[in-house]
């Protein structure tokens, strides 16, 4: 250890930067199990610890034996000497700092040991009326058929112990084999421990275990599990009314024989609702079996909006539950009788025409539909990876390799940077031109490219029957301009200077509804 950084390996990877490390250590550990490798520092295994009871993660380093950091892994995004790497920094050093110390210490314990053997050895005085009053007493505590009872009652602890269906650990399984999860954090808050699993879209499944003894009398959850639905995990929240999705939580009895099947059932039904489940090419989830779609709606409106708000659920009992959480809150609601599968043909064009019109009328992007429109390109090419919409994604540069680089050379990659002129370095996107290169991009003209290809990059999403209902939700929340922002269609249109970009093709189509 000689004081300078020069990378480490994490999951066979290397990696050069500090902070790119401390993401990936963190994710690493908290995708392992108790004792795993995952990664190596200065040459030595960096292992992952997890308390079996509080789920507690902290990073070991081995050498001869296993040094432990005293304290919990720091999060992802410290830096300085709070930051992961800091805190192996410290644990390499503490282990190279004066050996002499670690040959005395262990002079010590092999001395104290020798003494303890020795006492050990020396005779009891009254070892033998000891040995004596112990056959008394249990001749006279013991019953004849007590093995028997006890093992009785040791089988019945087993059978009730693997009876029960969900704990954190099989939960965590569950979660572990299915396709569409990255990654699965575990935790602890007021209510006791949680799991987080990340999917792959970016949104987030949230399961709580209601099992702190603390909270027992006051929890009205206690001994549940409650599983919540939010649109980013909470490592991305920005504390604002788009973290939590507007997603009726499920609660689950852990005793409950089928309380696998109702979570995996939870999970996929959110997976579902972004377009994930039904996306996949090929396989299924080994976290359940296959669902038929949704079969159950309902409209909900706030008093004097049009009635244009749908929501789709699985089963009439959610469906009902939603309407009665929705009909307290204020809202007006009404069940649907429709073949929902029509209802949201008619629902995902009805949203695509009616956002088409409304952008139409705005005079300057409007940061919500910019925001909106991103999403839909993302969601319509993955389940379409042919489609041409591809030419309107942005990707940030220091993910560029590891999304669109999968499958090419780094010679490919090379040519790539070199015809399309993108410069990781000072270039916050990457964007694919026509001509498949790699050409660097700022935000605000990955923003401008949507908003100028609004009307197709909508046009695609009223044909792709696989467009996620939280998408039509959104559509269906953008609001007209005010009178600020519309645009005059009595005079002439004002002429506005793009900003310059990269190779922005722009097609300007009407919707084709």
């Amino acid at each position: 250890m000689n004081g300078k950084w020069e990378g480490m390996t994490i999951n066979g990877r290397p990696v050069g930067d500090r902070q790119t490390a401390c993401r990936l250590l963190h994710q690493a550990a908290h995708q392992a199990h108790d004792g795993d490798t995952i990664a190596e520092y200065d040459g030595l295994p960096v292992i992952a610890r997890r308390a079996a009871t509080t789920g507690r993660i902290t990073l070991a380093v081995k050498a001869v034996h296993e040094h432990e950091s005293g304290t919990e892994m720091p999060g992802p995004y410290l830096t300085g000497p709070s930051s992961i790497v800091s805190q192996l920094d410290r644990i390499v050093k503490n282990m190279a700092t004066d050996p002499g110390k670690l040959t005395e210490r262990l002079a010590d314990a092999e001395r104290e040991l020798a003494a303890a053997q020795e006492t050990l050895a020396e005779p009891f005085a009254h070892e033998d009326e000891y040995r004596q009053k112990q056959a008394e007493l249990e001749r006279l505590t013991s019953k004849p058929d007590e093995p028997r009872e006890t093992e009785s009652r040791d089988q019945e602890t087993k059978e009730r112990s693997a009876g029960m269906p969900l704990t954190t650990e099989n939960a965590r399984r569950l979660l572990e084999q299915d396709h569409d999860v990255t990654e699965v954090t575990q935790g602890g808050n007021a209510m006791g421990h949680y799991l987080e699993a990340r999917l792959t879209d970016g949104r987030a499944v949230q399961i709580d275990f209601h099992d702190n003894p603390a909270w027992k009398d006051t929890d009205r959850l206690a001994g549940r599990i409650e599983v919540s639905y939010a649109n980013r995990p909470q490592a991305e929240w920005q504390y604002d009314d788009n973290d939590m999705a507007d997603r009726e939580h499920t609660v689950i009895d852990p005793a409950d024989p089928a309380a696998g099947k109702t979570l995996a059932k939870a999970v996929e039904g959110w997976e579902r609702a972004g377009g994930l489940h039904t996306a996949r090419a090929a396989g299924t989830s080994h976290l359940a079996a296959n669902q038929p779609p949704e079969e159950y709606a309902y409209r909900w409106r706030k008093p004097g909006d049009p009635d244009r708000h749908i929501a789709y659920l699985s089963t009439a009992f959610d469906r009902d539950q939603a309407m009665k959480a929705r009909e307290n809150a204020g809202y007006v609601v009404t069940k649907v009788d429709e073949d929902p599968a029509v209802l949201y043909e008619q629902h995902r064009k009805a949203s695509c025409m009616r956002a088409s019109h409304i952008l139409e009328r705005y005079e300057s992007p409007d940061q919500d539909a910019v925001r909106i429109l991103h999403g839909i390109v993302g969601e319509v090419n993955a389940h379409d990876p042919e489609n041409d919409i591809a030419t309107y994604l942005a990707y940030p540069s220091d993910k560029v390799v590891q999304i669109a680089g999968d499958g090419l050379t780094s010679a490919d990659i090379a040519e790539k940077r070199e015809m399309g002129g993108w410069d990781p370095r000072k270039d916050p996107l990457m964007r694919i031109n026509a001509q498949g290169d790699w050409t660097g991009i700022t935000q605000q003209q990955a923003d401008q490219i949507v908003w100028d290809n609004r009307d197709e990059i909508l046009t695609r999403a009223s044909y792709d029957s696989e467009l996620s209902t939280w998408t039509l939700h959104q559509l269906d929340q953008l609001k007209e301009p005010q009178p600020a922002q519309s645009l005059d269609r009595d005079r002439p249109e004002p002429d506005h200077k793009a900003p310059a970009q990269a190779d922005s093709t722009t097609k300007r189509h009407g919707p084709r509804l």
